[in-house]
């Protein structure tokens, strides 16, 4: 079996949980936030992953079927067709950086004495 083909069986495996809206109507914005939610929590839940499966071309069904769902809310929205790729781009990148920060400590940044009195309230502990 190819590695291409072995790529894409992991793939489809990874976002076979990924739920998407039933009908491309009503309100897009929840439409887009239902897709990205979902599509979070598969990518989180395998996220190490991600750096494989996002230095491949997509190729199969099983996840094209949320970049089609993604282009039917953005169209739906009244996005203009030649923004599409990007929007679609920025809601893929948001997810998957979300994912892979989801295991990331809960302190990530801490403030030291050099740091603004406005960066430090929010990162208090305890």
């Amino acid at each position: 079996m190819s590695s291409e083909l072995n790529l894409e069986l992991t793939r489809k495996c990874a976002t076979s949980t990924i739920s998407l809206p039933d009908e491309v109507t009503g309100d897009w914005q929840e439409s887009v936030r239902q897709i990205a939610m979902s599509y979070w929590e598969s990518c989180s839940t395998h996220r190490r992953l991600i750096p494989l499966l996002t230095s491949h071309a997509v190729h199969g069904f099983a996840t094209l079927r949320i970049y089609d769902a993604s282009a039917e809310v953005l169209e739906q929205a009244g996005l203009d067709p030649k923004r599409r790729p990007q929007a679609i781009a920025i809601i893929d990148s948001f997810v998957l950086g979300s994912a892979l920060g989801s295991a990331t400590p809960s302190a990530v940044w801490c403030s030291d004495v050099g740091s603004s009195p406005v960066f430090k309230r929010p990162c208090r502990t305890g």
